[in-house]
């Protein structure tokens, strides 16, 4: 859907890198299940833009309540690169107590570069990492952040 995309396009002009982050952290805390929300974000966040606590059972993770670490990457077009996937790889490594990633993208497509990398990581860590990338990233954000979007002046 090309409207879900322009969505996302427009949050990734308003929100540059770091306010992006802030903005992802802001929908997640909305997002029922899920506490803990906060941002580490910048140098030294060892790979984890944000951590949050997920609830046994949620849709976004993990059967068992679990840490998530999250990498939030600010994209325009197709999405081939694997840093995110290697950042959450690096943020398991420093928070061996988490059991899942989430990875949110505002590129249009995931490359099959980044989707190989994705299946690499579960083969190896054997922790779900769920990709959000353009259209639904816009869809998660309309469910449960669609308060923010007239702050950010998109609705």
């Amino acid at each position: 859907d090309p409207h879900l995309l322009q969505i996302t396009q427009a949050i990734q002009r308003t929100h540059p890198n770091y306010s992006l982050e802030h903005f992802v952290a802001e929908v997640l805390r909305a997002v029922p299940g899920v506490t803990n929300v906060r941002v580490q974000g910048g140098p030294g966040d060892q790979g984890a833009d944000i951590l949050m606590i997920v609830e046994e059972g949620h849709t976004l993770t993990a059967p068992k309540a679990t840490t998530c670490v999250v990498q939030v990457k600010s994209y325009q077009g197709h999405h081939a690169s694997t840093g995110a996937v290697d950042d959450i790889r690096r943020a398991f490594d420093a928070y061996p107590n988490a059991g899942a990633g989430l990875i949110f993208s505002t590129g249009d497509t995931a490359g099959p570069e980044l989707e190989a990398a994705l299946e690499k990581l579960y083969a190896d860590l054997h922790k779900p990492v769920t990709l959000i990338i353009g259209a639904e990233m816009a869809m998660f954000i309309l469910r449960y952040g669609a308060q923010l979007l007239s702050r950010a002046r998109m609705a």
